[in-house]
């Protein structure tokens, strides 16, 4: 019976160490007065395995309230410690995201400068969907002022017209198969992004898809750019 109680204190002196280097990590990690902290400090255990070290006996009974509420909190430590464990994984995910160093650039950075300008301020807030619509409504823009179109000329209209194969006002491809190609990708980015109806548009809550949205909008006004002006609507008999 000597040896038990002996391999007992040794166990609770084992356990106070653990304990107090638990607290110890989780002030260094979270902080003295942060909520994980205190989550811990505050069990009951804490000071009943103490109180049992330092001699203080009880009844059977009262052993038996002590061992279920040490059961219980120790329960409770093990769930809050995975917790903070998912807590710190998170935000370990979150510093990886962030770029850092000298060649750290905004995620829009290598962008057209158009998309830059409709759409920075949005993505950084957390607005994809608004910065998608906005950047396609540049793009709208842009197809109309270099094809010197009047303003009732928007959306698949707009495309048609300054892109059509067999007479173009914007010239993209030397083939009439590619120029066809262009126009429908111009279209289809009009038809499918740029409609305010469009509610298929998919990913507008994952800053990941909504870049590769804006991405796609740069590869049209980089073409857009690159494009011949054949004739304007002015100069058109």
């Amino acid at each position: 019976m000597h040896q038990q109680e002996q391999n007992k204190a040794s166990r609770d002196a084992e356990f106070i160490v653990w304990h107090d280097r638990l607290l110890s990590t989780l002030i260094s990690v979270f902080g003295q007065d942060s909520r994980q902290t205190k989550r811990i400090a505050e069990l009951t255990f804490t000071y009943r395995r103490k109180l049992r070290i330092a001699g203080i006996d009880y009844s059977d009974a009262d052993r038996e309230v002590r061992e279920a509420r040490f059961k219980r909190d120790l329960t409770i430590t093990i769930g809050l410690l995975r917790n903070y464990m998912d807590e710190l994984q998170l935000e370990q995910q979150h510093v990886r995201a962030v770029p850092t160093g000298p060649r750290a650039v905004l995620p829009l950075a290598q962008l057209h400068p158009v998309v830059q300008q409709a759409a920075t301020k949005l993505f950084q807030n957390g607005h994809y969907r608004e910065a998608i619509l906005n950047t396609y409504i540049a793009l709208d823009n842009a197809v109309r002022d270099k094809a010197q179109l009047p303003a009732t000329y928007h959306g698949t209209k707009l495309m048609e017209q300054a892109f059509a194969p067999a007479n173009p006002l914007l010239r993209i491809a030397a083939s009439a198969d590619e120029q066809q190609g262009f126009m429908t990708l111009f279209r289809g980015a009009m038809l499918a992004i740029r409609n305010p109806k469009a509610h298929s548009l998919g990913g507008t809550t994952d800053p990941q898809r909504a870049l590769e949205w804006l991405s796609f909008a740069s590869v049209l006004l980089r073409n857009l750019d690159e494009a011949e002006v054949v004739q304007t609507q002015s100069s058109k008999p």
